[in-house]
C-alpha cells in the first residue's frame, strides 16, 4: 500500500494527508498495452497482497479498481485511495493465513439510496447499502481481474439496476475466461463473481490459487 507520512489538520479546519508519491501509471494505464497473461496474474497477486495487509487491520477498501492500483517505475505495486475505506474491528485471532481476514464486527451499512463506491467494480451488497466486509472486496478485486484477463469486464448494465440484476443473475460470459485461465483458476475467480457474500473465496485461496500458477512459471495455473 501507499505509505501515509502525516495526517495533519488545516487552519481552515480541513484535514491533509502527506503521502508518498508514486512515479509510475495506474494498472488501468498498464492494461493499456499488451499483457501476458502470466504478467497480469503477477500484478494482481502483487495487489491481492496490499489488500490482504488491509483486511487484517479491519479495513474494507470498497472501491478496489484498476484505477486504485499503481504501478511503480521501480516495480512496486501498490493499492491505493482508501478515501471510502471502512474501518471495523477484527476478531484478531492467531494462524490467519495471508490474506484471510477474520470476522468483521459491525460491518458497514452505507445510507440507502446513497453509493459510494464505483458501481461496475462494486459487490451487490454495497450496491444495496448493506452490510459490508472483506468479501466485498473479494468480489470487486475478482471483476478487475476478469477485466484485466478478458479485455471486459463481466457484467454489463445500462442502469444501476440493471447491473445490479445481471450481477445477482450470474451473467458472466464464461468462455472469454475459460480461455484466458485453468479450470481451478477460472472457478475461483466465478466464485468470487458471485452475488452471495458466502459463496465467495476468501482472499487466501485466490491468493494461494494466483501464487501457484506463477511460481509453475508459464502457463500451469493460468495460460
Amino acid at each position: 500500500m501507499v505509505t501515509i507520512y502525516r495526517v495533519g489538520e488545516l487552519p481552515g479546519g480541513g484535514v491533509f494527508i502527506a503521502m508518498e508519491l508514486i512515479e509510475g501509471m495506474t494498472a488501468r494505464a498498464w492494461m493499456a498495452r499488451a499483457r501476458s497473461t502470466l504478467e497480469i496474474v503477477q500484478l494482481f497477486l502483487a495487489a491481492a497482497e496490499g489488500l490482504a495487509a488491509a483486511h487484517r487491520v479491519g479495513l474494507v477498501h470498497r472501491d478496489f479498481k484498476p484505477d486504485n492500483v499503481l504501478v511503480g517505475h521501480d516495480g512496486r505495486i501498490c493499492v491505493s485511495d482508501f478515501g471510502i475505506a471502512w474501518l471495523a474491528t477484527l476478531d484478531r485471532r492467531e494462524g490467519l493465513e495471508p490474506g484471510q481476514a477474520a470476522p468483521i464486527a459491525g460491518a458497514h451499512r452505507a445510507r440507502r439510496g446513497f453509493v459510494l463506491g464505483s458501481p461496475a467494480y462494486m459487490a451487490p451488497e454495497q450496491i444495496l447499502g448493506e452490510a459490508v466486509d472483506a468479501r466485498t472486496d473479494v468480489f470487486s478485486y475478482c471483476v478487475s481481474l476478469y477485466e484485466a484477463l478478458c479485455g471486459r469486464r463481466p457484467f454489463a448494465g445500462e442502469s444501476l439496476s440493471g447491473l445490479t440484476k445481471a450481477i445477482q443473475q450470474g451473467r458472466v460470459p464464461p468462455g472469454l475466461l475459460a480461455t484466458k485461465t485453468s479450470r481451478e483458476g477460472r472457478d475461483a475467480i466465478l466464485a468470487g463473481l458471485s452475488a452471495s457474500p458466502q459463496q465467495r473465496p476468501e482472499l487466501a485461496e485466490l491468493i494461494k490459487i494466483l501464487r501457484g500458477s506463477c511460481e509453475a512459471g508459464g502457463r500451469p495455473g493460468f495460460g
